[in-house]
């Protein structure tokens, strides 16, 4: 019943992110980047609001909590689509058939099938879960959501704000342009991940406990949860450059290679799932996933090298080295710092509340301090893309 009430929004969610992409070819990501902030803001007034003070039982605050969705749908598709009115674009219904819209569906297909292979590996590795015990799904789900934080909040970010750019340049059949933008990409997103990663290898307990120890989630639930953590954290670099890897596929009109390896990828990954789920438990079913990413990430750069004579790793590999080396140094500095707090303090959520309010943003501090000394000359090109993000946020 409330797959059936919940299905006007997926009418709703798909046509605003049609809208999405055409603000995006026209550079403008703000009002895409907010689409998630109109729908849980409009839960939380329907449920928090409606359903706690009006509801008198549980399935009404659902009731209230789907009408929540709905209204937050609309508004995620009304706000982008004035925007885009106001630049131009005047919606019409057409069902003719044109070349371009051949196109399109011929390019769609492919990348249909190969997010639906995404899809399936998500749930195949949840069903594996399944079979462990109660607590595999769960750990892997909170494990994951530490993940997209950093994956959300500036990969994707990079991934949405180069892609025209990239398909600009291969329309105008410059290959070199192409090549040095896919750089800038790559270069920017490292020097984000990788620190993240080992931040979060290192600061897992206190995140973990901060954000999820309330009501029944007790410490023993981080224990289990934390090595889970440690192995997906080892793949953030490398699901971020898969993702930005895959975007240049499509800017090249290329659907039908990613597709192919996203089928590689959900085999690689089931198969390891099945061979290490045995005797590791979840923690197996994340090395299989980490594996599957890392070989997934390896296979794209290098078929799309293959596609781009003029892309190679040799140009972005000094700046890595420098973000490994400055990363690491973070690390071993944070890792002190933690150490001293995690044995002097009594209070563990005290000690949380440290780690990621004072520790967490002195390490960040002392890591782009490390790239200033080490002259990562991409340093001024992550300050103008933050700058640039800004500048627009103004102007919209």
């Amino acid at each position: 019943e409330l797959g059936i009430v919940l299905l006007p929004y997926l009418i709703l969610i798909c046509l605003a992110a049609i809208i999405h992409a055409g603000l995006s070819v026209l550079k403008r990501f703000t009002l895409a980047a907010l689409s998630p902030v109109w729908l849980n803001l409009s839960m939380i007034v329907f449920l928090g609001g409606f359903g706690f003070y009006l509801a008198e039982s549980s399935i009404e605050r659902v009731a209230y909590l789907c009408g929540g969705v709905i209204i937050g749908g609309i508004f995620q598709l009304i706000l982008p689509a004035v925007s885009l009115n106001r630049k131009g674009w005047h919606p019409a219904f057409d069902l003719k058939q044109t070349a371009r819209m051949n196109e399109f569906v011929s390019l769609y297909l492919p990348g249909l099938a190969g997010a639906a292979i995404y899809q399936i590996n998500i749930v195949v590795t949840r069903f594996l879960a399944f079979w462990l015990d109660d607590a595999a799904v769960s750990i892997l789900y909170l494990a994951n959501r530490l993940l997209e934080l950093p994956l959300g909040v500036f990969a994707i970010a990079v991934t949405t704000v180069l892609f025209p750019s990239l398909s600009q340049f291969v329309a105008r059949n410059d290959l070199p342009g192409f090549s040095d933008v896919f750089h800038q990409g790559v270069r920017m997103i490292t020097a984000v991940t990788i620190p993240a990663a080992m931040g979060l290898i290192i600061l897992r307990e206190p995140i973990l406990d901060l954000l999820f120890v309330w009501g029944v989630f007790k410490s023993n639930d981080v224990m289990q949860t934390m090595p889970v953590v440690f192995t997906l954290a080892l793949a953030l670099p490398f699901y971020a450059i898969g993702g930005f890897t895959t975007r240049g596929f499509y800017a090249l009109k290329d659907t039908r290679t990613p597709y192919r390896l996203a089928i590689l990828n959900f085999i690689v990954n089931l198969f390891f799932s099945l061979i290490l789920m045995g005797p590791l438990g979840v923690i197996g079913l994340a090395i299989a996933n980490v594996l599957a990413s890392i070989v997934h990430t390896f296979i794209l750069y290098w078929v799309l090298g293959k596609k781009i004579p003029t892309l190679n790793f040799g140009s972005i590999a000094l700046p890595i080295i420098k973000i490994i080396i400055a990363s690491f140094t973070m690390s071993c500095i944070t890792a002190f710092f933690w150490s001293r707090v995690h044995s002097t303090m009594s209070d563990p959520k005290l000690a949380s509340i440290i780690a990621v309010f004072i520790i967490m943003p002195t390490a960040i501090i002392c890591y782009f301090s490390l790239l200033w000394v080490f002259r990562f000359d991409e340093l001024k090109e992550l300050w103008a893309f933050i700058i640039s993000v800004f500048k627009q946020r103004k102007t919209e």
